[in-house]
């Protein structure tokens, strides 16, 4: 056969079907085998301990990362589950020998490295800021007293441009962004049942660092549920997994994370297509957070008493933050006195030197960090550096507006309202949120692809076209 008859044939309308099948059923193998190695490595922690299941699942992430260097798929879900495991691996694996606490980050300074043509041809708002922000932070090392922290803050915030990687060779079809949640949320669902059942038995862990392990899960069944199709069985299941997981982050106590994962909760009820499915989100709400209560007494009566515990007027406000908002006002006494910022990484320093004595903490004398991106931002990097990082955070929404027609704008405030939430308790260290911003980023310029045959005739909440069968027409909103 001649080229031109070799062409023709391969863009034939039934050659692309055949390829596309062939794709979708390759990914579905992948899945199924990525679902059995999941539920079996959780499963180990009975026989062999949770670090043991650990182990076993954080090797399967390295191994599907390094694979999907050649199948992006793998490769996605590969960096998915470590993102989601992060927040555990960092306490029980990442200890010091061949595991470092960096060793996620390294690998993906190395993939930003393999592929840096990607990331300068990349035209992504979002990402565009993240990397003047880096940038910026990397100039302020100089005038920094803790340049060897400074480092690290720098390694934990460009990860999030190794995980963006990943995702903008992730396939574009539904039914990858579904498998893609579907597994993470398994992964954090089962993982938590588990981790609950043998807290006892392992070390401390700080409940704001463990309670991204659920919210991870619970945050990619956010970014990929707009995209099941209209499948009832596929958004049931992933309505499922999410409020199995917001239960995991209620039982952990942070009460940072349970404000973002209501934010994620909020999002899938308005964005559920259903009404008995809004109408039965609150009713599983209930039930599961009753059946956690019976099961996971003691934890749920800590994480009770810890929420009510802000309402406590004979407390100070300091107790009831748990000594947030002295580190708040430690860090704007700071800002005042040098609104260009004192260094990237320079605030546990400062707080130890000056700023707890000005706000009269108790914690005299101690290093501690800002426990809040805002705050870190405003006093390390002064004005030009909160700019740049609210600029960040509002990009998404922005996108999203100037991309509405595409469907995304309930996505793009879903991120840039996660993101606000979630700097105000936590820093730049947990790979959750950088999931939440690679996969929200590529989403937005994505937009929402739907079956041929599809079309639009009605309005969902925000204001963005929803699906329902029927033949499209000319003048059919695409999206």
């Amino acid at each position: 056969m001649t080229p031109s008859v070799i062409a023709r044939q391969r863009f034939h309308p039934a050659a692309r079907a055949w390829q596309l099948r062939r794709r979708v059923d390759g990914q579905s193998q992948w899945a199924l085998a990525f679902f059995a190695v999941i539920l079996l490595g959780w499963a180990a922690a009975f026989p062999l301990g949770f670090r043991s299941s650990l182990t076993i699942l954080t090797a399967v992430g390295f191994a599907g990362a390094v694979y999907g260097l050649k199948d992006p798929f793998v490769g996605g879900i590969g960096v998915g589950i470590l993102c989601t495991l992060d927040a555990l691996s960092r306490v029980y694996l990442f200890t010091g020998g061949l595991l470092r606490w960096n060793s996620f980050n390294y690998w993906l300074l190395g993939v930003m490295a393999l592929q840096a043509f990607r990331l300068v041809a990349a035209r992504h708002l979002p990402m565009r800021i993240l990397a003047a922000f880096a940038a910026l932070l990397v100039v302020q090392l100089w005038p920094s007293q803790d340049r060897r922290n400074g480092m690290v803050h720098i390694l934990n915030l460009l990860s999030a441009l190794g995980v963006f990687l990943y995702f903008l060779r992730f396939p574009k079809s539904p039914s990858a962004w579904f498998w893609l949640a579907a597994l993470l949320g398994s992964v954090g669902a089962v993982g938590g049942f588990v981790f609950n059942l043998v807290r006892q038995t392992l070390p401390d862990i700080n409940s704001n660092a463990y309670s991204y392990f659920p919210l991870t899960a619970l945050a990619a069944i956010c970014i990929s549920f707009r995209r099941v199709e209209g499948r009832a069985s596929r958004e049931t299941l992933l309505l499922l997994l999410a409020l199995i997981n917001a239960i995991w982050v209620f039982l952990s106590a942070s009460r940072g994370s349970l404000l973002i994962a209501a934010v994620c909760v909020l999002f899938l009820w308005i964005s559920a297509p259903r009404s008995h499915q809004r109408l039965a989100i609150p009713v599983v709400v209930l039930l599961v957070l009753a059946g956690a209560g019976w099961h996971f007494r003691e934890e749920y009566r800590y994480a009770a008493e810890k929420l009510l515990k802000l309402t406590d007027q004979g407390r100070t406000l300091a107790n009831r933050t748990s000594g947030r908002s002295d580190l708040a006002l430690a860090g704007w006494y700071s800002f005042c006195r040098s609104p260009l910022g004192i260094g990237t990484g320079g605030f546990a320093q400062e707080f130890a030197e000056e700023g707890a004595t000005e706000v009269q903490s108790f914690r005299l004398g101690d290093r501690r960090q800002a426990h809040s991106a805002w705050i870190k931002t405003l006093v390390e990097n002064g004005v030009v550096g909160t700019f740049l990082l609210v600029w960040f955070v509002l990009s998404f929404a922005w996108v999203g507006w100037r991309r509405r027609s595409a469907g995304v704008l309930p996505l793009g405030i879903l991120v840039t309202g996660m993101l606000s939430v979630a700097f105000l308790s936590t820093e730049f260290a947990g790979k959750g949120l950088w999931f939440v911003v690679a996969g929200g980023t590529v989403s937005l310029y994505r937009g929402y692809r739907h079956r041929r045959g599809v079309r639009m005739v009605r309005r969902a909440p925000f204001g963005c076209p929803t699906r329902a069968s029927g033949p499209a027409s000319a003048g059919t909103a695409r999206i």
